[in-house]
């Protein structure tokens, strides 16, 4: 069988007699070795340049390519299907696809699946938006606080004691939580926090009894009035009543962020109360995103 590329020639030595009709027998004139190794080499070339496919390739080392490696199957060693092009490059997975580095997409680009292709479109400024509602837990954090003991009557002055953390049986928080330090409140992580404080105050001719809350971006230098949340009674009667406010912070730097809260224009017959058995007065955190 003549040898008419490289394909063709043998794995056996003495079964190559000829390159391309070039009779290379044993006993062959000498003038044909030399059209021989031209025909060869012509054989080789077009090997480099793909006009002729080789049957199968093996490296044991890694394989660089310049300009393009065309071929529609990727395997494993054994065999085993990984990668299939097809023709137009749409590549299929045929196991669990894993990536070390980053993964982008086009701008505008989608992440679906086979029966949503676009659930998720990326678009050039990194806005995400979902093809069905999203289902999972998205609020990375949530935690309450309270006061555990009511103030004495008339008491103007930032909240340092009797705060605990809720510890009802059917309580639970999400993430790591705040952290509380003599009424000063940090954050665990940068974020958008949504913060709700409500107070339960007692009182008796005292209309104005305020409940304040305050954010530092300094570290506790200075601090912002954020929030009044007013109740009180103004009869010689007593009532308790619950007020409340509410507030974000905008956290950028938990070194800096801090949050406190304070009892203002209480008179002395007015009581901020609390109990450590149930919710009278509270402070709530729900970080809603990440800082903007």
């Amino acid at each position: 069988m003549t040898k008419a590329n490289i394909t063709q020639y043998d794995s056996t030595p003495s079964n190559n007699a000829d390159i391309n009709d070039i009779n290379i027998a044993e006993n062959c004139p000498a003038s044909n070795i030399n059209n021989a190794i031209r025909e060869l080499m012509a054989h080789l070339k077009n090997v480099d340049t793909g006009s002729q496919a080789l049957t199968a390739l093996s490296v044991a080392g890694s394989v660089t390519a310049t300009t393009s490696l065309k071929t529609p199957l990727i395997e494993f060693t054994d065999g085993d299907n990984a990668l299939t092009i097809a023709d137009g490059g749409n590549v299929t997975a045929n196991a669990d696809f894993t990536v070390s580095g980053a993964l982008k997409v086009s701008d505008g680009g989608s992440i679906g699946s086979a029966s949503d292709t676009d659930a998720m479109a990326i678009s050039s400024g990194g806005v995400v938006t979902f093809s069905q509602t999203p289902v999972g837990t998205f609020i990375s954090e949530a935690d309450m606080f309270r006061l555990t003991a009511t103030q004495s009557g008339g008491t103007n002055a930032d909240i340092t004691a009797n705060l605990e953390r809720v510890d009802d049986a059917s309580f639970s928080k999400i993430g790591t939580g705040m952290t509380n330090s003599s009424g000063v409140f940090s954050f665990p992580s940068t974020g958008l926090y949504y913060v709700i404080y409500i107070a339960m105050i007692r009182s008796t001719i005292d209309a104005n009894s305020m409940f304040t809350a305050h954010v530092s971006t300094d570290s506790g230098g200075s601090y912002d009035d954020v929030g009044i949340a007013n109740g009180g009674e103004g009869s010689a009667s007593e009532s308790s009543t619950s007020v409340s406010n509410h507030f974000f912070v905008n956290v950028t730097n938990t070194s800096t962020f801090r949050v406190k809260f304070a009892t203002t224009s209480m008179a002395s017959g007015s009581f901020l109360q609390g109990d450590t058995n149930q919710n009278y007065t509270t402070f709530t955190f729900i970080k809603l995103g990440e800082s903007q």
